[in-house]
């Protein structure tokens, strides 16, 4: 899994910078609206930009964490070296089930945000 991970990562490398001047852009679309905009017709677009966000950020941790699996330690010579390798993979496994995890908690996050928003806009 963390293999296909790595692949995806991979894949969508180019994108992190996407994912960082829209989260940066909604950031700063968000923290206008809470600050400077006095109508209350302008917080319609508050919830979208807390979600995006979210998202960005999700995809921004995404790439940069799991573009640098290392590899299986079956070819690694040495007990000390391959048990390095296996505990370092595992740190990796670990954060792809919290990774996993967080996901899910996200789009439970924005399902429910989103259901909010077209019911109150």
């Amino acid at each position: 899994m963390i293999d296909s991970f790595q692949k995806l990562a991979g894949r969508i490398r180019p994108l992190r910078f996407v994912a960082v001047g829209a989260g940066g852009l909604l950031s700063v679309v968000a923290a206008a609206l809470i600050f400077l905009s006095d109508q209350r017709e302008n917080d319609q677009y508050l919830i979208p930009c807390a979600v995006g966000v979210l998202w960005c950020l999700s995809a921004y941790v995404f790439v940069t964490t799991f573009e640098s699996v290392p590899a299986k330690a079956d070819t690694i010579r040495g007990v000390w070296r391959r048990l390095g390798r296996r505990v370092h993979r595992g740190w990796y496994w670990l954060l792809a089930f919290v990774f996993m995890g967080s996901t899910i908690a996200a789009l439970l996050l924005t399902m429910r945000l989103m259901a909010i928003w077209l019911q109150d806009y």
